[in-house]
């Protein structure tokens, strides 16, 4: 089950894992599921808590990093999301887990969801 303290919502998990990535705003507010609006709030927030800073990009771009305590965050982030999922596929063998996988690819089209980081 997942564990709480390590971050509150699953769009933060989602943003960290991106910053850095030369993702534009409008690419992190689609990964996160929000507007360019929302995204720039919740970017507003995660540069209080000193999680990630903005730099000047290319152009008007603005490029967001993680910060060493962001990476800590997305750290403990990761090491939970892997003890969620050993849970969920603990009923499955090896040979059933890349079966799952093959068909989940084929269903996707064979897009892998780093592909485009």
């Amino acid at each position: 089950m997942p564990r709480q303290g390590a971050g509150r919502e699953i769009r933060l998990f989602l943003a960290y894992g991106h910053l850095g990535r030369r993702a534009s705003a409008r690419a992190l507010a689609a990964t996160t599921f929000q507007s360019e609006q929302a995204f720039g709030t919740l970017a507003g927030r995660l540069v209080a808590l000193g999680q990630i800073e903005r730099r000047p990009g290319g152009g008007r771009r603005i490029a967001h990093y993680l910060t060493p305590s962001g990476e800590q965050v997305l750290a403990a982030g990761h090491r939970i999301a892997d003890e969620v999922l050993n849970t969920c596929f603990a009923p499955l063998g090896d040979a059933e887990r890349t079966t799952l996988l093959r068909l989940l690819r084929r269903l996707t089209g064979g897009v892998d969801a780093d592909a485009d980081a």
